[in-house]
């Protein structure tokens, strides 16, 4: 009512203010692409599942997938300490390979569970019509950023176990760790909206 009162006291109309700043409708349209004659074809609307929910989708896989397996490996480094079985396995093994055999299976479990979220998501995309929204490339790459990304955090999280003698000393030092695990989950949305 208040409102009102002021178009009114200032001679403006109401009505005709809303009507000149409506919001416009835009639909927003995809890149041009020439078909097989060489003619240009007119833009498709933009679909938001293949534009942000693929994206996404693949983004929760790789992030899952490192979160189970590599935080895994300081409980198994520090268990090891204070159970002095790294004791006994260094005395058959250098600590490198050691150390670089909980790695490479825990990359190995990451990738094994990335196959089983890839195959039902993918069962999900062709159930739903998306399909076609799923390459081969874009699963090859995903492997490929996994096996990087559980080799970073993993040898991340192997350093701290082996740098703490019980869990209460290592949850102090995850902190940074898990920061930098979750710094790409805070900025996906900027990042997504101009890749």
């Amino acid at each position: 009512e208040i409102v009102n009162l002021r178009f009114r006291d200032a001679a403006i109309d109401r009505a005709l203010v809303s009507r000149l700043t409506r919001r416009v409708e835009m639909s927003e349209l995809g890149l041009l692409q020439r078909d097989t004659s060489g003619a240009i074809k007119a833009a498709a609307p933009v679909d938001k599942v293949r534009t942000t929910g693929i994206p996404v989708g693949m983004m929760m896989i790789l992030l899952f997938s490192v979160m189970s397996a590599a935080p895994q490996l300081l409980n198994s480094v520090i268990e090891e300490k204070m159970s002095r079985i790294s004791e006994v396995l260094i005395g058959s093994i250098t600590p490198f390979e050691l150390m670089m055999g909980k790695l490479l299976g825990s990359m190995a479990v990451s990738l094994l569970l990335a196959t089983v979220y890839l195959v039902g998501g993918t069962a999900v995309a062709r159930h739903y019509g998306y399909g076609d929204s799923i390459h081969l490339s874009d699963m090859a790459w995903l492997r490929v950023f996994l096996i990087l990304a559980s080799l970073i955090f993993g040898a991340i999280f192997i350093t701290i176990g082996a740098a703490c003698s019980d869990l209460k000393d290592a949850q102090g030092m995850m902190t940074p760790a898990m920061i930098l695990m979750m710094l790409p989950w805070m900025t996906w949305f900027s990042i997504l909206n101009a890749p």
